[in-house]
């Protein structure tokens, strides 16, 4: 069953949003911090019932492809949390950090970097953000865009408040307020049939059929007016407006993030500017990959491996994961800090050279692992004008269920495109 209602909480046992060891925060609860209160959700569409699983386990069992997943999600899209650069949970749930006073960039990276958001946080005072993503196949439809669009598949945002086109009616498409409604008006049918019945006077009858349908009306009127609230409460809010970033630990120089439906700024008079949109996208596992993921003795995906696979990309809970970690960018030798983001940098006039390398492996790799590509690639930069480049990457890791290592890791960058910021 389709149930598209926003859920902030673990789709199954083992999902629960956790802190990863060695997490920064929280800051000590002293003068001049605040706190970030961030709920990370979900919504599902879609789902395979239970015929559906069976036939796949049958077509298993057939052609002896044990781990085949029938075109399945083959990648974790577990949601990882990550503040100012430093990892700091991952899973489906809530948590609350402490942070020091300023602007801070919070990220959510799943199949993808698409979620990203910059929040000012004031002492003594709680910023409220929440993460909605969506379960299974549907997420990957926008896995190969290469710019934003109206469907991303996530959304970050403030509470109540997300810009998020694709599900902005899930709220008002809850499951529980569906059958609450259906309920009511059944009953009002019902009641309306009885006394149809029982009034023996005619003109007792003619008021019924006009009151059960003005009761009805009322209802509907009701609902549609809370879904379209719901629909404009959820899609109000304006990009939130370019912002300088300084990661938590490093000194490479600041960027100006730009949100990922929002307009750049405008260049200083007598410079021009380069806006960076770097992003990753995982790539499938193989099924020799996948296969790690089972329990000991297990040869092929169970009903339950193949369910928690379909919606998450685990067939298990892995115990250790991890945030990709950014791409490091050079502009003319000077280093900057670089996030899975839209960066935005201001330049003099005249003839430049970015220089990007993929990431390195964030956990130790106890089998391949493919050196870190390089690209290079000179631009121009004219007065009053804003040169885009988009920056691809694609990440192949193949982690260890219970261990904290990967059995294999592999960066590699997609094509790059130069053109002039719109």
């Amino acid at each position: 069953m389709s149930d598209p209602g926003p859920r902030f909480r673990s789709p199954a046992r083992g999902w629960g949003l956790t802190r990863f060891d060695g997490c920064p925060f929280p800051e000590p609860d002293a003068p001049g911090t605040g706190a970030l209160d961030l709920r990370v959700g979900y919504c599902r569409f879609g789902e395979d019932g239970r015929l559906v699983r069976r036939a796949r386990q049958t077509d298993r069992r057939r052609t002896g492809e044990l781990m085949a997943t029938l075109n399945r999600l083959r990648t974790s899209l577990v949601p990882v949390v990550v503040v100012d650069g430093e990892p700091v949970a991952s899973g489906w749930g809530r948590t609350k950090l402490r942070l020091r006073e300023g602007t801070h960039l919070v990220e959510v990276q799943s199949l993808h970097s698409r979620a990203h958001h910059m929040v000012r946080v004031e002492p003594g005072r709680t910023v409220k953000l929440d993460y909605v993503g969506v379960l299974g196949q549907a997420h990957r439809r926008d896995r190969a865009a290469p710019q934003p669009g109206p469907y991303d598949g996530c959304a970050l945002g403030p509470r109540g408040r997300l810009h998020l086109r694709q599900l902005g009616l899930a709220h008002a498409r809850d499951r529980r307020e569906n059958a609450a409604l259906i309920a009511v008006m059944a009953a009002v049918a019902v009641a309306a049939a009885f006394a149809y019945r029982d009034f023996a006077d005619e003109d007792q009858r003619l008021w019924v059929v006009p009151i059960a349908t003005a009761v009805a009306a009322l209802l509907l009127a009701v609902g549609g007016a809370t879904a379209l609230w719901k629909h404009l409460r959820s899609n109000r809010t304006p990009p939130f407006p370019p912002t300088e970033y300084r990661p938590y630990r490093g000194t490479a120089a600041p960027v100006t993030v730009v949100d990922a439906h929002g307009a750049s700024p405008e260049p200083s008079p007598g410079t021009g500017a380069v806006l960076i949109d770097a992003r990753f996208a995982k790539d499938d596992l193989e099924l020799e990959a996948l296969a790690r993921q089972l329990p000991e003795g297990v040869r092929g995906l169970a009903a339950p491996h193949d369910r928690h696979l379909a919606d998450t990309g685990e067939a298990v809970p892995i115990r250790h994961r991890f945030a990709v970690p950014p791409p490091r960018i050079a502009i003319d030798g000077r280093h900057v800090a670089a996030a899975w983001t839209r960066m935005w940098i201001e330049l003099p006039v005249g003839d430049h050279v970015v220089e990007a390398a993929t990431p390195s492996s964030p956990m130790p790799v106890v089998g391949p692992e493919a050196p870190a590509e390089s690209r290079r690639i000179a631009f121009r930069v004219e007065p009053g004008r804003t040169t885009a480049l988009a920056l691809r990457v694609d990440v192949y890791a193949v982690p260890d269920p219970t261990e904290r290592y990967l059995h294999g890791w592999r960066c590699s960058f997609g094509e790059a495109t130069v053109s002039e910021a719109g």
